[in-house]
């Protein structure tokens, strides 16, 4: 599916996550891709991407509205705060420019019906970044289960443990994932990740959700611990969890993982995907996978975020004018099942995802 010319793609938001992820993905596919307009309001960031991509002054701009009216563009990568995916994802879909988005799609489910009913109407493409489907380990333990190396799943678990230091990041006037106005959060903005991959590893959508997501630690006003139980459609469970404060995880074992256990094995992805830990029912010891490492052996070791793999995947399919490989679809999925975990949490009872 390679295209016959490089997409030309503008970058809505050029901050944090643009300079320590994307901006390497984006080098490693000159084939597939052209910055060619930048919009941040900020301009230090402004000057950095200009740079950095080579972008002519002319196709730069603080609003991101009046980039999409003055270059013709095949998509933009919106990378700004949570609480600004939506309107600026709508805006340019009713534009007549197909979207690739940051996680989250939004900030509600109505949201996301919103951007979905807006690429329906407008044919436009959509989709999300669930980068971390397409970091190495994780390709490597989709391609075992797909050969059948655990047999029926019955059980899984993944925690996303980090410690917030500093008052830069603990502070919500000085950090945005720390507000609830910008949409931040402990399960909106970090185990959103240990979400997807926990429901594409147990190879079954989740169908109810029991949880705790709480503030128990910062004087935040968004959550800083989520726990997660999830039942899923084929008969099989598995857990969630993840934290702001919690230091470190339990003896031997890594702040990040997820694992999934079958009757003939068990798959564990490590620091989601930067290793792969694998055995089978009759051994008591893991084993370390070799990895194929694809896009993401680009000297910058951000790439094995999987960003790499999935801008190529994304891009090449949108030029082929293929179905995106995360679409609207399955973004809106990943926060039902969040909307159903601050339910639960506030109800105290299994909510079914399906209901949302």
């Amino acid at each position: 599916m390679m295209p016959p010319r490089a997409l030309q793609v503008g970058l809505i938001g050029c901050g944090g996550i643009v300079r320590s992820f994307h901006a390497a993905a984006y080098r490693a596919l000159p084939d597939l891709v052209t910055i060619a307009a930048l919009a941040d309001p900020v301009a230090d960031n402004l000057a950095w991407a200009r740079q950095t991509f080579d972008v002519a002054s002319n196709a730069c701009f603080a609003d991101f509205q009046d980039m999409v009216k003055a270059k013709s563009l095949d998509a933009v990568v919106i990378a700004t705060p949570h609480a600004l995916h939506a309107e600026q994802a709508v805006a340019c879909l009713a534009a007549g420019v197909a979207v690739i988005s940051e996680k989250p799609m939004a900030l509600s489910l109505a949201q996301a019906d919103q951007i979905q009913d807006t690429a329906a109407r407008t044919g436009q493409a959509y989709a999300v970044v669930h980068n971390f489907l397409y970091a190495p380990g994780v390709m490597a333990a989709l391609s075992l289960l797909r050969a059948g190396y655990l047999g029926p799943i019955a059980y899984g678990r993944a925690q996303a443990l980090f410690r917030k230091r500093g008052r830069e990041q603990v502070d919500p006037t000085l950090n945005w994932r720390a507000s609830k106005k910008a949409g931040g959060g402990c399960i909106n903005d970090t185990i959103y990740h240990e979400i997807y991959l926990t429901e594409t590893l147990m190879d079954s959508p989740v169908r109810y959700v029991q949880a705790q997501v709480l503030t128990q630690h910062f004087a935040f006003d968004v959550d800083d611990l989520a726990l997660l139980m999830l039942e899923h459609e084929n008969g099989a469970v598995s857990t969630v969890s993840g934290s702001w404060w919690v230091g470190a995880a339990g003896a031997g074992e890594s702040a990040n993982l997820a694992e999934v256990h079958g009757q003939a094995g068990s798959l564990r992805v490590v620091r989601r995907g930067r290793a792969l830990l694998h055995k089978t029912a009759r051994e008591d010891e893991w084993q370390e996978a070799t990895l194929e490492p694809g896009y993401e052996s680009i000297a910058d070791p951000q790439a094995w975020s999987g960003h790499a793999g999935f801008f190529a995947r994304t891009f090449a399919a949108l030029a082929a004018g293929k179905e995106l490989p995360v679409s609207g679809p399955r973004g809106r999925r990943n926060l039902a099942i969040i909307a159903a975990a601050r339910q639960a949490t506030a109800q105290r009872r299994a909510i079914r995802v399906g209901a949302l």
